[in-house]
């Protein structure tokens, strides 16, 4: 039992801090990372209640909620690399203006002179 609370009471901490992480992170690796230790934080709180009880319905719930955070994990994964590639793509049509505005500037800088 002492070892189940505290296997709980990690996993609470854990599942906190990653909250947090999760809420404010800076950027979005930040938070599909968050995302990923709470998934695996509540694993491990299935795991105590498991300790706990006894009963192994709750290893059913583990299995369930690891394959919930996996396939979270996996789609935001994706996401940030659709979103990356369109950065990529959309950078040198960026680039390329600021190319022309700059020859421009330089033009009247040299007309004026």
């Amino acid at each position: 039992m002492t070892l189940a609370l505290a296997i709980g009471a990690g996993a609470l901490v854990a599942i906190g801090l990653a909250v947090g992480r999760l809420l404010s992170g800076p950027q979005e690796a930040d938070r599909v990372v968050a995302l990923d230790v709470t998934f695996a934080a509540s694993v491990a709180l299935t795991g105590a209640a498991t300790l706990a009880t006894g009963r192994a319905l709750f290893l059913d719930i583990g299995v369930g909620l690891s394959l919930v955070g996996f396939v979270a994990t996996m789609v935001w994964a994706r996401l940030l690399a659709a979103s990356a590639e369109e950065a990529l793509v959309q950078a040198p049509a960026e680039t390329a203006e600021t190319a022309e505005t700059a020859a421009a500037v330089d033009e009247s800088k040299e007309e004026g002179a």
